[in-house]
């Protein structure tokens, strides 16, 4: 039996048999059945193991070895516990908002029935589209617990990338945006940002005195990064190499050493 299936039980019953607490005490037992759509951690934890077990982080970042991504395995994990603890915890919030709005709306219309029985029943007819409206906030929650699981999830392939190119060396990132993807609703910010490259302070290479700033943004002073706004998409592509490095971010030793 569905959640709005035994709303409907629970209207029809206070309608038949009067107000009661115990009715609302059966909704709330009802609510609180009420299981998530998505399993949100099965599907970062699949995200995870393609991207580490079987190495797609490696993809997005050229010039790192499978034994330095082995190397940084328990810092990623500890980005996976993460991921999973921010978006339960969303999901439950949302859970918990819905489900006292919900009890908000049933005890209002149950405070509205008329006393006497014969009049209450003329409400009969109606049950269904009154289990619909005391029950709307719950329809929302499959769209929110989506909204969480894609988001979450973006977030998780931005980190374990980000936590890749700082502890693997990068030099810095190009920034890549979907805005020619068609129906990709892109910020306009972030469109102007696609294909800039942008260095990370103090890296290795610019210790050693191979690369300079040459008029390009530090990487860590933007104000927002890929993936990091809700629903974004985009993400960088970093450089561990210097000849991927544009020419004016370049030392002269930086070009001797290509």
């Amino acid at each position: 039996m569905t959640y709005l299936q035994r709303i409907r039980k629970i209207i029809q019953r206070a309608i038949e048999e009067g107000p009661s607490e115990f009715l609302y005490l059966e909704l709330i037992a009802a609510l609180e059945a009420y299981e998530p759509f998505i399993n949100v951690q099965d599907r970062l934890e699949k995200i995870w193991i393609r991207e580490v077990e079987r190495e797609g982080l490696l993809k997005r970042n050229k010039g790192v070895t499978a034994f330095d991504l082995a190397s940084i395995r328990p810092q990623l994990r500890d980005e996976l516990e993460r991921r999973i603890m921010f978006s339960v915890s969303l999901i439950k919030q949302n859970k918990q908002k819905a489900t006292e709005t919900t009890l908000q709306r049933f005890n209002g219309w149950l405070s509205s029935l008329p006393a006497v029985p014969e009049v209450r029943e003329a409400q009969l007819s109606d049950i269904r589209e009154t289990a619909k409206d005391i029950a709307k906030p719950l329809k929302q929650l499959p769209y929110d617990e989506r909204r969480v699981a894609i988001d979450q999830s973006q977030k998780l392939i931005s980190n374990l990338n980000q936590i890749v190119a700082f502890d693997c060396g990068a030099i810095g990132a190009y920034w890549h945006s979907h805005w020619k993807e068609a129906n990709y609703d892109y910020r306009e910010d972030h469109k102007k940002l696609d294909q800039n490259f942008f260095l990370i302070r103090d890296s290795q290479a610019m210790r050693d005195g191979f690369v300079k700033k040459g008029g390009h943004e530090y990487l860590e002073d933007l104000p927002e990064q890929p993936g990091e706004a809700i629903f974004c998409r985009c993400y960088y592509e970093y450089v561990y190499r210097l000849n991927r490095v544009p020419e004016e971010c370049l030392t002269e030793k930086g070009k001797d050493a290509i």
